[in-house]
């Protein structure tokens, strides 16, 4: 949790800075103001880091989560009881400094979001509620914290009266409390939409800004002397402490709904298919394999070559094509039989047999008894696989494929490239870069620096792949991030329009 963080923070180093920020605060001044400048250059410059760096480094300045926390040591270090004398001795001397360094840190996180403001008050939406007034608070606590800061310079105090002095700095109770209900403002929101870890932001606030009420108040009442017993005052302070803690979360709660997640519009992709399909009838139209062999297909044809052997093998004598039964006159009924069914293969296997058909008009003619009596060149020739099988050079010609013709040039309507494109989102700039290859969206990324990244990281990745999809921006927003989901859309429109030719 970045304010607990923040809070770990500005306690070390208020204790361990408070000294020599007290002796010699002008370097601190310094390094305050150039911590500011370099934070809103990197916003603006729109520089990108890893996630741990932009979230637990420049998060700290840039969302204001440090200063918050440094105004809140600044505010507890007036409202600490008697009892911690030790540290009351060690920072009370220096909280007029450590507030004008507060100040200072605080001025990346107001010129940030004060341009985002600006830039959102002037870009024709409705403004909502929340947002109005979340700018009416922000300016008034800007107004507060510049001349309170202006006045607790040295140089400055000593010239005016200490009772006016005094009077001025109470405005700091005010101060004080816009920035807790500037923090609800934006919280509690995000609390009733069921966002993780929002509730414990809200608890850590209103433990840290309550208790400073609680107790500022408790000893303003001993201060003045009311009261006679300090336990009972201390109790009541703790049941009121408790109740508004309780009350807070309660409220954060009370309309608690899961939270508003994208709701993935189906995107129409049967087009990009149907582009595809074309193509795979072409091909399969343009092949030479079903057209010159419709009825044997190639893993049919080692079957084939096989029931072919074993025929001939069965019936050596009479294993010869057609074209040779007709001349042949000693041929049987059954040798045409069989012959007959091994037609199919008949004109592959016709080379082998043609060279043993010498071999068999060679030999002289004997009765079917003889025939039987010598069973050898039967063996003989079951035993020679190679007699049978197809020599590569006697196998039927392949047919020639046709010429290819050249694909005649697709004209194009799109520049390939990169194009960059910026469109103010949710309250800030989104960062748009659309590559674009041979009339496709390849690719399409985006970043922004918003103030709730909440919005755009749900939008980002639908638009995204919708838009991959459907190659078009015309895609559906997400639910419940309009304007980071117009914010990309009209960013690939343009950049498509840059693209056009």
């Amino acid at each position: 949790m970045l304010f607990l963080i923040a809070i770990a923070a500005a306690c070390l180093f208020s204790w361990f800075c408070a000294e020599p920020l007290r002796k010699h605060p002008v370097p601190f001044y310094l390094i305050g103001t150039v911590i500011s400048v370099i934070m809103i250059i990197l916003n603006q410059a729109h520089v990108q880091f890893s996630p741990f760096m932009t979230t637990y480094v420049i998060g700290l300045f840039k969302s204001g989560a440090l200063a918050a926390a440094l105004w809140c040591v600044v505010a507890w270090i007036g409202a600490l009881p008697d009892e911690a004398k030790e540290i009351r001795k060690r920072l009370l001397p220096a909280r007029g400094e450590l507030s004008i360094f507060a100040a200072l840190v605080t001025l990346s996180h107001a010129v940030v979001y004060g341009i985002s403001y600006i830039k959102r008050l002037f870009s024709g939406r409705p403004g909502t509620a929340d947002f109005i007034l979340t700018c009416i608070i922000c300016l008034i606590l800007m107004l507060i914290m510049i001349p309170l800061t202006v006045i607790s310079f040295k140089a400055i105090r000593k010239k005016m009266k200490g009772k006016t002095w005094k009077n001025i700095q109470r405005a700091a109770y005010v101060f004080y409390a816009l920035i807790y209900v500037h923090i609800m403002v934006i919280l509690i929101p995000r609390a009733r939409q069921g966002r993780e870890g929002v509730m414990l932001s809200i608890l850590a606030y209103t433990i840290v800004f309550l208790g400073y009420a609680v107790f500022r108040i408790r000893k303003e009442i001993l201060r003045r002397k009311k009261t006679q017993n300090p336990a009972a005052l201390n109790g009541i302070c703790a049941a009121v402490f408790v109740i508004l803690t309780s009350v807070m979360g309660i409220s954060s709660r009370a309309a608690a709904v899961p939270a508003e997640t994208a709701e993935k519009t189906p995107v129409s992709t049967s087009a990009p298919a149907a582009e595809t399909a074309p193509a795979a009838e072409t091909s399969a139209e343009s092949s030479p394999e079903t057209e010159t062999l419709p009825e044997v297909s190639e893993t049919e044809a080692p079957a084939v070559s096989e029931a072919v052997t074993e025929l001939s093998s069965e019936i050596p004598e009479t294993s010869v094509p057609e074209s040779q039964a007709e001349t042949t006159a000693e041929s049987s009924a059954e040798t045409q039989a069989a012959v007959s069914t091994t037609a199919p293969a008949a004109e592959t296997a016709a080379a082998p047999q043609e060279t043993q058909a010498p071999q068999a008009e060679e030999q002289p003619q004997q009765d079917e008894p003889a025939a039987e009596e010598e069973p050898a060149p039967v063996q003989e020739e079951q035993n020679q696989p190679e007699e049978t099988t197809l020599p590569p050079e006697t196998e039927a010609p392949a047919p020639e494929p046709e010429p290819e013709t050249e694909p005649e040039p697709v004209s194009t309507i799109y520049n390939d490239g990169t194009y960059s494109v910026t469109k103010f989102g949710y309250d800030s700039d989104v960062f748009i870069t659309v590559t674009i290859q041979n009339d496709v969206i390849t690719d399409v990324m985006a970043s922004c620096n918003e103030s709730d990244m909440y919005y755009f990281d749900v939008a980002y990745p639908v638009i995204r792949d919708a838009i991959l999809a459907a190659q078009s921006p015309d895609v559906d927003a997400v639910s419940g991030s309009t304007y980071s989901s117009d914010a990309l859309r009209d960013g690939v429109r343009e950049a498509l329009n840059q693209a056009r030719k």
